[in-house]
């Protein structure tokens, strides 16, 4: 039976890298930074992927060396992958806070890069880098994994058909993460929006947000978000999201035209979640961006739209 893996075939055609007077190659090498839980689940999905290679990995932990092939340089400092002009894309999976200078440094040095969300903590830090990336064209891609979902684009594609006013509601958490750098409503919260911004295609006309509960764990500081958006078009959208919601949950209903339709990202069946995990498809999609096979700036804007509501929404940034 064909593994998930051989669903993308990588790169279709040559791309050149280093400069004009570079050799081409269908190979993409691709450096992380970053190796910790979720960069560990990038680095095993960018191994699995044909075409793809893990050239180089930033991490302090000893035990990261024993995760990669020989082939693949391990660094201390973040630097040296960042401006590493060999590589065709930089991968960053760091805490938010970082997300900005090492971007920026990715991007000074010509590399196409993939960003963790939220994008930054900062509009105007999230500005800069699509301001730098379009300038120079170099793509950036923002992981908004629900967005590259087999059933979220199933969803869409029906929601498209049917048109009229739409009203979507939300429910998304879990118990954690407890972070110290970013609260649920960053943590979970970007996920929800990006969903909200593609499914609806445009900007909302007016945000609001607040906490249904808060208060501290034995893991750390907790909070149920409600936030409200409203589009032009009698458009709504609601959703309720958090690190202290049992059991986890991932859901949306989009309703319109007389229809209803809902993506439950932990159905059991299989045909409702799709084959191919959505972190495959997210660098997949990263690699034809790279290839130039995928307009990127648009998903860029989105992710920068992001950023701004939850500045919107987040009393602590007001």
């Amino acid at each position: 039976m064909t593994g998930w893996a051989d669903s993308w075939a990588g790169p279709t055609r040559p791309i050149p890298v280093g400069g004009e007077n570079r050799e081409l190659r269908q190979e993409l090498r691709f450096g992380l930074i970053g190796a910790g839980p979720w960069g560990r689940k990038i680095l095993t999905t960018v191994n699995a992927l044909p075409g793809l290679c893990l050239a180089a990995v930033a991490s302090r932990n000893p035990d990261t060396r024993a995760l990669v092939g020989n082939s693949c340089t391990v660094h201390q400092d973040w630097h040296l992958v960042a401006a590493d002009k060999d590589l065709d894309g930089v991968l960053i999976a760091t805490p938010a806070g970082l997300h900005h200078q090492m971007a920026r440094h990715a991007l000074d040095a010509g590399l196409a890069t993939f960003v963790e969300k939220p994008f930054t903590l900062d509009p105007a830090e999230a500005g800069d880098l699509r301001d730098r990336a379009k300038a120079a064209g170099v793509p950036v891609q923002v992981d908004h994994i629900h967005l590259h979902n087999a059933a979220y684009q199933a969803l869409k594609a029906r929601v498209a058909d049917h048109g009229g006013p739409l009203t979507v509601q939300m429910v998304s958490g879990g118990w954690g993460p407890f972070r110290a750098d970013c609260g649920p409503l960053w943590d979970w919260g970007s996920h929800d929006l990006a969903l909200a911004l593609d499914l609806v295609g445009g900007k909302p006309l007016a945000v609001a947000a607040h906490p249904l509960e808060q208060r501290i764990t034995d893991d750390g500081p907790g909070a149920l978000w409600r936030i409200t958006l409203r589009f032009p078009g009698e458009v709504t959208v609601g959703i309720t999201t958090g690190n202290i919601l049992t059991p986890k949950t991932r859901w949306l209903e989009a309703s319109c035209d007389g229809a209803t339709f809902v993506f439950d990202d932990l159905a059991p069946d299989p045909l409702v979640g799709g084959a191919t995990p959505p972190l495959a498809n997210a660098i997949a999609s990263f690699a034809e961006a790279i290839n130039g096979e995928r307009d990127w700036q648009a998903d860029l804007d989105l992710a920068v739209s992001v950023v701004e509501i939850l500045t919107a929404c987040d009393p602590a940034t007001a």
